[in-house]
């Protein structure tokens, strides 16, 4: 779930998320810019785990290239298989700086 600021009054909007990832038992990262204090122990009091934007960083820098690599082309395909919406897809695309990239293509050395 990808938020861009979570706070006492927006963090209601994550709860249907929460309550679906807790009954297939599976890991529940929301993720956004900021939490206030009393959003974050919502989330965590539920289960999930709130992950702003500097720890994201942070966890993402202690990856190998390898891995980093690994994880863009499974949100690649996410997007272009599961997801299935134009308006994503172009959004990736302009993100990566390569539009027209084929989904699940090896990103070139030094894009991951």
């Amino acid at each position: 779930m990808k938020h861009f600021a979570l706070d006492e009054t927006s963090v209601g909007q994550v709860e249907p998320f929460l309550v679906e990832v807790t009954r297939r038992n599976a890991l529940a990262l929301v993720a956004a810019d900021v939490f206030s204090l009393e959003a974050a122990e919502h989330v965590a009091a539920r289960g999930g785990r709130p992950v702003d934007l500097p720890m994201l960083l942070s966890l993402v820098d202690l990856w190998d290239p390898l891995k980093q690599r690994a994880a863009l082309q499974a949100f690649i395909y996410y997007v272009h298989h599961i997801e299935k919406k134009k308006p994503l897809m172009e959004r990736l695309e302009r993100f990566l700086g390569s539009p027209g990239q084929q989904p699940g293509a090896p990103c070139p050395a030094g894009d991951a």
